[in-house]
């Protein structure tokens, strides 16, 4: 693991101590504001993408030579749905293998309720299938609202996807393609 930015910065100005491999808490306060510190912050956001990259990459959602905007974009999928989250997203339940499937849902279930729907949908690809759609349909009016307007984009995207997991995932993708955008922070060379 690489060293850790805030963890430094931290150590450098006594906010926290190492004593027997493990850190210590000495300022509270002066830790918790370096949330409002630019280089804390943007160090430690970019620290947590890469690592959640690395997740995503080691459970084999992430291709093959993608290209660093796209790395951002699975960064942003780790980000807005955790790292469990972005593994259910990435895994599709139409093509998902049972091997995939069990994986997803492990990692977002736990392995013992994982193992309790395979048998009660009679296999892991089945009660994936069941189960991220009936977490889609939680999510989906929690990210874009509950009211007329909400429920009018759920509908159409559930609509033009054939379900709401498939709906979900092609909402957060157009939502993804509109606002990460890593082009808008190049410099010029």
């Amino acid at each position: 693991m690489d060293k850790v930015e805030l963890n430094e910065i931290a150590l450098e100005r006594g906010y926290i101590r190492e004593e027997n491999g493990r850190f210590v808490i000495v300022n509270r306060e002066a830790l918790l504001a370096l949330r409002d510190d630019p280089t804390a912050s943007i160090a430690t956001a970019a620290e947590f993408g890469r690592d959640n990259l690395a997740a995503l990459d080691r459970m084999g959602v992430v291709p093959a030579n993608i290209s660093d905007d796209e790395r951002a974009r699975y960064m942003y999928y780790a980000h807005h749905e955790g790292v469990a989250g972005a593994v259910r997203l990435l895994t599709d339940s139409r093509t998902a293998t049972e091997e995939e499937a069990r994986r997803a849902l492990e990692m977002n279930v736990g392995r013992r309720r994982a193992t309790d729907l395979s048998l009660e949908h009679g296999s892991y690809a089945e009660a994936f299938r069941n189960w991220t759609e009936r977490r889609s349909q939680y999510l989906f009016p929690i990210q874009v609202g509950r009211g007329t307007r909400g429920q009018q984009i759920i509908d159409r995207y559930v609509r033009e996807n054939g379900d709401y997991e498939h709906g979900y995932r092609a909402w957060l993708i157009d939502y993804r393609n509109r606002n990460v955008r890593p082009d808008r922070y190049r410099r010029e060379r």
